[in-house]
């Protein structure tokens, strides 16, 4: 007897599949069509892998019939229960949103005064990425007030847009792990810190005749 096994951080794995012997000798033992969901993640293949060989069934090539059987060698024996066991493992994107708020600025000769957030995927185990591989370059900004612009600052809002982080920004690293997930993304908010103009008014004081 042999079956496979699923295994997944997130969503329902599906159940169990038994396969005799013929099955798999025959190619006729294949991996589940049933993928699992999640809010916020996106599934990209199961993984089965048995000592240093191993197979990637893509999400999209898991009714394909000429992809998506499993190599005996991928079954590992049980000496306990007399059954060839192949585990397949999900793996996962994480999907994810960076909103821009520009705190009043504008960019381009004021043409424009605000960003489209930015919807971006990563394998789910990065836990950080650089502006550079989302493939966004910032502007340079400018108030009609003549405040001058400061720095930008990571900021992680609720779901009715309250503050609950704020997080000194780094466009080499901008830590993906703090993102919540807000819909169907885990989200954050890029915003615009400015000077007061004021602070560098110096005072005018007349002089005596």
């Amino acid at each position: 007897n042999y079956r496979v096994d699923y295994v997944t951080a997130h969503g329902a794995a599906p159940v169990s599949q038994p396969f005799t012997l013929s099955d798999v000798m025959q190619g006729e033992a294949r991996i589940s069509p049933d993928i699992p969901t999640e809010t916020g993640y996106e599934f990209r293949s199961w993984l089965i892998e048995n000592n240093n060989f191993g197979k990637t069934f893509l999400s999209g090539e898991l009714t394909d019939n000429t992809k998506n059987s499993i190599p005996r060698a991928l079954f590992v024996e049980s000496a306990t229960d007399e059954c060839g066991v192949a585990t397949a493992n999900a793996q996962w994107n994480k999907l994810y949103r960076l909103n821009f708020d520009l705190g009043g600025g504008t960019y381009d000769a004021g043409a424009k005064n605000s960003i489209d957030p930015l919807n971006f995927t990563f394998d789910e185990g990065k836990t950080s990425a650089a502006l550079s591989e989302i493939d966004v370059t910032l502007p340079t900004l400018s108030k009609d007030d003549g405040s001058a612009f400061d720095k930008w600052q990571l900021e992680i809002r609720d779901g009715e847009g309250h503050l609950t982080k704020a997080i000194a920004f780094n466009a080499d690293s901008i830590p993906l792990g703090e993102f919540v997930l807000l819909g169907d993304r885990f989200t954050a908010t890029l915003r615009a810190l400015w000077n007061d103009p004021a602070a560098h008014r110096v005072p005018y004081r007349p002089t005596a005749d």
